[in-house]
This record gives C-alpha cells, sequence and structure tokens, in this order.
C-alpha cells in the first residue's frame, strides 16, 4: 500500500507499478568511489545533504496534501537544493494514463495494472526525515505513498550528469509477497533512441531483487547491477555510485550490494524523455 516513485525525467511509467513508501531523494555529483555510505540509517538525512557542498538535488516529498487519500491536484514536488521542481502524477490529475496495462515480465505473465494512486503527507520510513521537528530523531516527517502514481523531473544536465555521481533514496516496498512478478521502478532516468542505451534507474526486479540498470556506450541493452532481496515492509536506503573510473557500485543500507567494473565503454546520458 505504501509506495513510492522517483522520476528524474518526464517518463509515463505505464505498467510499472510497486507499492513503496518514499521519503526523498538526494543527488550529488561527486560519488562515492570505493566509499559507502553510513552503514546505519541517518537520523538527520536532511540536514546531511542540504549541508554538502556537492549536492546538486534532493527531493524531501513531504508536500502537505488536502487529505491522504486526495493529493492537491497542483502540488509540486520541491527540490530543495537546486530548485528543480517535479510534478506529482497521479489518476487525480492525469486519469488519462491510469490504470496503465500490465507489463510483460516474461512470456504469458504480465504485471498486473497500475491504479496511479499517490498520497502526500504520510508518516515518514525514517526517524529524523526528512525535517526533524525540534531536532529530535525520534520524530518522524511526512513522505509519500505510491501505487502507480509517480513525479517526474524535466531531464536536465545538473541531474544526468557525467560520472562521477551518486544519487539515493529511502524507500520501504510494500507490495504482497504473493503479487505476480513485474519490475517496481524506484528511480528512472533512461532513454532508449534506436539501439542507445542512456541514462541509469534503480528498481526492484521481476525476481524480487535490487537492482540498477545503465546505458553503457555500445551496450546492446541496459547493463545490469544486481543486488540482493528486497525485503518488504522495511525501510531501506538505496544507493547507486558511479566513480570516475566507471566503477559502478550498488549499496543497500550502507552495504555494497554489488560492484560492476568497469563498465565499459562509459556510462551514456540521455538527452530527451523516454515515453512508452
Amino acid at each position: 500500500m505504501t509506495a513510492s516513485l522517483l522520476v528524474f525525467v518526464p517518463i509515463a511509467l505505464l505498467a510499472l507499478i510497486g507499492t513503496f513508501c518514499f521519503v526523498g531523494c538526494a543527488f550529488h555529483t561527486h560519488g562515492l568511489g570505493d566509499v559507502p555510505p553510513p552503514p546505519t540509517p541517518f537520523t538527520q538525512y536532511s540536514g546531511d545533504v542540504t549541508g554538502n557542498s556537492s549536492a546538486v538535488a534532493y527531493w524531501p516529498l513531504n508536500e502537505p496534501s488536502a487529505t491522504a487519500a486526495n493529493p492537491v491536484a497542483t502540488a509540486k514536488a520541491a527540490d530543495i537544493v537546486g530548485g528543480h521542481t517535479g510534478h506529482y502524477t497521479h489518476k487525480g490529475n492525469a486519469p488519462d494514463l491510469f490504470p496503465c496495462p500490465g507489463f510483460q515480465v516474461a512470456a504469458g505473465v504480465d504485471s498486473a495494472p497500475a491504479l496511479g494512486s499517490l498520497a502526500l503527507g504520510v508518516v515518514s520510513i525514517v526517524k529524523g526525515d526528512a525535517v526533524q521537528p525540534g531536532n529530535d530523531p525520534n520524530v518522524l516527517a511526512t513522505g509519500m505513498q505510491v501505487n502507480g502514481g509517480f513525479v517526474t523531473v524535466p531531464v536536465n544536465g545538473v541531474i544526468n550528469p557525467a560520472p562521477p555521481f551518486t544519487v539515493e533514496c529511502w524507500v520501504q516496498p510494500e507490495w504482497s509477497a504473493a503479487a505476480s512478478p513485474a519490475f517496481h521502478v524506484i528511480i528512472d532516468s533512461r532513454n532508449i533512441t534506436g539501439t542507445a542505451f542512456t541514462g541509469f534507474a534503480i528498481d526492484v526486479n521481476e525476481a524480487g531483487n535490487w537492482e540498477a540498470e545503465l546505458g553503457v556506450a555500445g551496450a546492446s541493452a541496459f547493463v545490469l547491477v544486481t543486488g540482493g532481496a528486497a525485503t518488504l515492509e522495511q525501510s531501506t536506503h538505496v544507493v547507486l555510485t558511479v566513480n570516475d573510473t566507471n566503477n559502478a557500485t550498488l549499496f543497500i543500507n550502507g552495504n555494497p550490494a554489488s560492484v560492476l567494473t568497469p563498465l565499459g565503454g562509459g556510462l551514456t546520458r540521455p538527452t530527451r524523455c523516454r515515453h512508452w
């Protein structure tokens, strides 16, 4: 039920569904290289991000809502670092997109249609995040819930840079363990033009494992950096870092779940939106 989806480019995430809770996403251009993020959950995440001079974008996703079940139709997802404002998209303000048709994840196996629900002002999943009232790490601020709904941010070079860079998010998968296989996309900044695959994404794949997808020059498909199984009902800190030697690492709760070194032809950046 709780769901969260942050999208870096205007992309119609038709048929890509998932139940998540999101409290925020940050984007850094310095890259973490071989230094992993802190191994324990942050209690001052918002302050850590905004106080980091190399951070270029941060979406707390903590905008208020008229009601939890009926988000403000015109709500904007503020980037409080770089000003790259995003748009909350859901069945209330984009009824033509929802419900989305199922997406085939295997022969004869379709994902369920995305309903397009999205709620703002729900209880966050990380203590003290994204803003600590009274600097109390035990106080939970608000987050975003979605099932098919998403946030779009116009494509640009600042939030789609060349390596080194780091992108991270807090997310809590909450779909049913008995649900049909599906790709649950958390962050998507990809594009396919002819045979060229560009950009990056973070998702939970149809096998239920954390995964990063990277567009690499000369590759015939997105290159995968796959981690372990996503734990349902658990707040998870997910980080993708690509350093200046094109080594890609996927961290789950501070632990390197998978390392791909090197990426071969190098990560390629999207120059336009990807539409399905």
